[in-house]
């Protein structure tokens, strides 16, 4: 004769509320967020305990405030998500400062594990604590209710709350057999969904500091991008009638030699004003090609012109072996800030008298570029990092000072983004080249 224990319909109940508690541990240890988590536990729990609705809320303000976090429900509820009230509104704390089992004529708690209300309407009124809360909770018509605390390192943090519309659901004599089952289940996964939850708060406050972040950056790069704009008109101007003075004018050799200084330094901040609009556009990516028919030629000799008067300033010789440079489609502004840095760095780090070396070719379609100067050259360890946003290697410091540590990463974005690729060969003592290779695209 079999026993209570050992009838078969005792046994297939004991095996589906173990199926539902694996795919619930499953569930907690393989979901991404707490949304994710705790929709899925919401249907599995719905096979094994009733409710119209069940809830997560959250102790927040160092458990001064409960504030719903998720909640499903078959029907309209007042108690959405977002809702918060000050925890001593409710009568949850009673789950804390409870020790054992307490039993009153509508509600049953178990200290740190559960209360159980048979009756809302009639537990309120035997208690006379008509709160916010409740008083919402019973307009939609929630009648009983069970509470599961879950704590965070040995604090409470959460609750997890089914509620159902019919009186006395949670008891012994409406889930008969598969009340123990289902407490002993409660129990047991109590410290996983703790888990999630500590695990999802996590995930939480790591994307709000990530959006954040994010906004923070959007924030720099519009003023970046706005500063830039704004600087270039006025610079571009200085530049120009300083150069046009130099070249037009007759001016004594002091004034000559104070012009120059006011050419060099706008020269010098339009450039980093470049760059700067470049990083900005790169970080909010929005670097696009404007792809038009051009000489690689006729962009690098562009380029020595601009470049021409700080070669001047420092006695420096650039010879330029040159190539016949077909059309391509190339974005000329882009590639001319290509050649106005490398040609920049060389002038920059080579000493006055020295001599410049710039060599371009055509082969198998390709257009190649090279800069050599006679500088102090990188070493092998600097090399690593010297195409990197902000990397300044090198030990001339006046000469670092005056670079924003910009110009060889961004260098180095164009070039690839022409399908390019671009790359340095150095020396301590022995000087530097910078050479790059780009694809020649012909139109259509």
């Amino acid at each position: 004769m079999n026993t209570p224990e050992s009838r078969p319909e005792d046994l297939s109940e004991k095996a589906r509320i173990s199926h539902t508690a694996m795919e619930i541990l499953s569930v907690l240890h393989t979901g991404k967020t707490m949304d994710e988590i705790f929709d899925a536990i919401f249907d599995e729990l719905k096979k094994i305990i009733p409710y119209d609705r069940i809830g997560l809320s959250l102790l927040e303000e160092g458990g001064k405030r409960i504030v719903e976090h998720k909640v499903k429900s078959d029907s309209k509820i007042q108690l959405t998500t977002g809702y918060s009230c000050q925890f001593d509104y409710t009568t949850l704390g009673e789950i804390f400062s409870q020790t054992g089992e307490t039993k009153g004529k509508f509600c049953v708690t178990v200290g740190g594990k559960r209360r159980i209300i048979f009756d809302l309407p009639e537990y309120v009124n035997e208690s006379g604590r008509v709160t916010p809360y409740n008083k919402q909770l019973m307009e939609e018509g929630i009648r009983s209710s069970l509470t599961i605390p879950l704590y965070i390192g040995g604090k409470p943090a959460a609750f997890l709350f089914f509620s159902s519309r019919e009186p006395n659901v949670y008891t012994k004599d409406c889930l008969c057999g598969s009340y123990d089952l289902c407490m002993d289940l409660l129990d047991a996964i109590q410290p996983h969904l703790a888990l999630a939850v500590d695990k999802g708060i996590t995930i939480s406050q790591l994307q709000e500091t990530n959006r954040r972040l994010n906004e923070l950056l959007a924030m720099k790069d519009d003023f970046l991008s706005i500063a830039s704009h704004d600087l270039r008109s006025p610079l571009s101007t200085i530049l120009g009638y300083s150069r046009l003075i130099l070249t037009k004018t007759e001016v004594t050799e002091p004034q000559r030699k104070m012009v120059g200084a006011i050419s060099n330094s706008a020269g010098h901040l339009l450039l980093l004003v470049e760059d700067m609009l470049a990083l900005a556009k790169a970080n909010a990516g929005a670097m696009e090609l404007n792809l038009k028919n051009a000489r690689m030629g006729d962009i690098l000799g562009q380029s020595l012109t601009a470049m021409s008067f700080n070669a001047h300033n420092k006695n420096i010789e650039i010879v330029h072996d040159q190539a016949e440079c077909p059309e391509s489609l190339l974005d000329g502004s882009k590639m001319f800030q290509v050649f106005n840095n490398l040609l920049s760095n060389a002038i920059k780090f080579s000493p006055a008298g020295s001599v410049i070396k710039i060599k371009e070719s055509i082969n198998d379609g390709q257009y190649s570029f090279a800069v050599s100067d006679g500088g102090p050259g990188i070493s092998e360890e600097d090399q690593k990092s010297l195409f990197q946003k902000f990397s300044q290697v090198g030990s001339d410091s006046g000469a670092k000072q005056m670079g924003s540590g910009l110009g060889l990463m961004i260098c180095k974005m164009i070039v690839e983004k022409h399908g390019g690729q671009i790359r340095v060969e150095s020396l301590p003592g022995k000087g530097s080249a910078f050479s790059f290779t780009v694809p020649l695209r012909a139109n259509g």
